[in-house]
């Protein structure tokens, strides 16, 4: 009996745990990013860099050289009191390289997270999608 219940326990915390995981991710596609933060009650504005509002924002966050050339889309998303933007990029290896500068050269209070080709810079509360009290 108490082998049974052990791994029932054991079953149970590997769920809780896998869950939580995979809720702290941004996801790969923006648009599902967008429609997630959205629910969470965050405003969210998605530049795509193909427009003119795009190439502008390209050549804002350009944190490490030639990686603009890189962005595919840029979210910002805001409630209240939390806010972060997430960059996604075309390939892993600039992801990697931007991550590192932002890294490197964020405050204490700033929160940076690489996902994939996504990178995530901001609230550690706007990452994990948290509510505004």
């Amino acid at each position: 009996m108490k082998k049974s219940l052990t791994l029932i326990a054991v079953v149970v915390l590997l769920v809780v745990l896998s869950t939580v995981l995979l809720a702290a991710c941004i996801s790969s596609d923006p648009a599902k990013a967008k429609e997630s933060y959205e629910k969470a009650g965050y405003t969210v504005l998605m530049a795509d860099t193909t427009s003119g509002i795009g190439g502008a924002i390209k050549n804002l966050i350009g944190i490490v050289d030639d990686t603009t050339n890189h962005v595919v889309k840029v979210l910002t998303v805001s409630n209240s009191k939390y806010a972060g933007t997430i960059t996604y990029y075309d390939d892993n290896d600039t992801a990697k390289k931007v991550y590192k500068s932002a890294k490197e050269n964020a405050g204490e209070d700033t929160y940076v997270k690489r996902d994939g080709k996504a990178v995530f810079v901001g609230d550690k509360e706007a990452y994990n999608k948290k509510k505004a009290d």
